[in-house]
C-alpha cells in the first residue's frame, strides 16, 4: 500500500472515531464547564450549523434560543472571535452521523473540530488517571489482523514507543493499549488530514495502513494548514488542566474567568500566570507542594 493511502481515513478509523465520540457525549454530559472553543471562521460556522439545527429539532418547543442555527451560533460568538458550545452536542451529533453511514469524505473544518473533541476526552481520561493512579481505565483491544496490528503500532509509534510498536507488529494475540493513546492518535490523524485540503477522503475498504521499508507504520505529519492559523491558540478546551505535583491547576478561558469572583481567586491562589501555548490563565493552589 502506498504512502498516499495514509492521507485518507479507513472505514475502521471512522468507526473508532464514532465510538469515541459517543463515549465523549456521555462523559461530557456529566461534567461542568463542558465547553469547546473554536475560531468563529466561516468554515467552522458551516460545520457547526447542522449541530445546532439538530439540537433545535431535538428540543422542539422547549428550545429557548435563537430560532435559526446561524443566529444561535452568532449568539455563541465571543468578543474575541471564538465560538463556544458544549462538547456534548458536537460529540453526539457527529457520532450519530458517522455511525449511520460512512461518508465519502468529511469537510476539513468538521474533522478538525472532531479532533479537538477527541483530544478533550483523552485529556479528561488522563486527568482521571492522574488523580487516581490505582484506577485502571479499560484498555482498547483489537484482534491481531494485519490492519489492526499496523493501526495499533501507529498509535504506539505516535507515542514514541518504538519498541512496543515493533512488538505489536509481531503479535499473535489480541492487542491492547491505553484508550487515551488511541484517542490522541485519532485526534492527531484528524488534524493532520484536515491540514491537507478542503476535505478528507474516506477509503472504500479497510486496507492496511501504509508502512515503510522496515515494515513500520508511516506517520504523515502535515502540520496545521494556513487556513487554520489560530487553531493552536484558540481551538482549545476551556478546561485545560495542568498539574503541580499531585495538585490540579485549572486554566480558565476569558469567558469562564469572568465568572470567578476576584476575592475567591485571591483567597485560593498565590499566583496567576498566562499559559504561553494557549493564552489561558492558570490558577495555582496555595496547597500545591
Amino acid at each position: 500500500m502506498s504512502t498516499s493511502a495514509a492521507l485518507s481515513f479507513s472505514p475502521d478509523e471512522i468507526r473508532f472515531i464514532a465510538d469515541f465520540l459517543a463515549g465523549a457525549a456521555d462523559e461530557f454530559s456529566e461534567q461542568s464547564c463542558d465547553e469547546l472553543c473554536v475560531p468563529a471562521s466561516q468554515a467552522n460556522l458551516q460545520a457547526l450549523v447542522p449541530v445546532i439545527a439538530w439540537k433545535i429539532e431535538e428540543y422542539g418547543a422547549e428550545w429557548t434560543g435563537a430560532t435559526t442555527p446561524q443566529a444561535y451560533l452568532d449568539s455563541l460568538t465571543t468578543a474575541s472571535g471564538e465560538l463556544v458550545l458544549p462538547h456534548e452536542w458536537v460529540a453526539a451529533f457527529f457520532s450519530s452521523q458517522y455511525s449511520e453511514a460512512l461518508p465519502a469524505e468529511i469537510n476539513a473544518a468538521e474533522i478538525m473540530i472532531v479532533g479537538e473533541v477527541l483530544d478533550a476526552r483523552a485529556e479528561m481520561h488522563e486527568i482521571w488517571a492522574d488523580d487516581d493512579p490505582d484506577t485502571e481505565t479499560e484498555p482498547f483491544t483489537l484482534p491481531p489482523t494485519d490492519a489492526n496490528k499496523t493501526f495499533m503500532a501507529a498509535v504506539c509509534a505516535y507515542r514514541g514507543r518504538k519498541a512496543r510498536s515493533q512488538k505489536i507488529m509481531d503479535a499473535t494475540r489480541p492487542i491492547s493499549v491505553r484508550i487515551e493513546w488511541v484517542m490522541r492518535y485519532l485526534a492527531y490523524r484528524c488534524k493532520s488530514l484536515a491540514a491537507g485540503g478542503d476535505a478528507v477522503r474516506i477509503a472504500a475498504t479497510d486496507a492496511a495502513p501504509a508502512v515503510n521499508s522496515a515494515g513500520m507504520p508511516v506517520l504523515v505529519r502535515l502540520g496545521i494548514a494556513p487556513r487554520f492559523p489560530d487553531v493552536k491558540n484558540t481551538s482549545r478546551v476551556t478546561r485545560l488542566i495542568s498539574r503541580i505535583g499531585r495538585r490540579t491547576i485549572f486554566l480558565f478561558s476569558p469567558r469562564m474567568r469572568n465568572r470567578v469572583p476576584v476575592s475567591n481567586i485571591r483567597n485560593m491562589c498565590t499566583k496567576r500566570a498566562t499559559c504561553t501555548e494557549t493564552g489561558m490563565h492558570c490558577i495555582t493552589s496555595n496547597n500545591a507542594p
